[in-house]
């Protein structure tokens, strides 16, 4: 199980249409982000 402390941080997956990033670690009210950006056309595979 994991833990929440100093040094956590929050994983995100976002699936988009629009052209950006692949990944973003900002601070969010002291929070470390780890958000993994992807254009929805990587994801073109049925999801079983």
């Amino acid at each position: 199980m994991g833990r929440t402390n100093q040094n956590s941080d929050f994983d995100a997956l976002i699936i988009t249409d629009k052209v950006c990033g692949s990944h973003d670690g900002n601070k969010v009210a002291g929070v470390l982000l780890d958000v993994f950006i992807y254009h929805s056309s990587e994801f073109t595979a049925a999801i079983d």
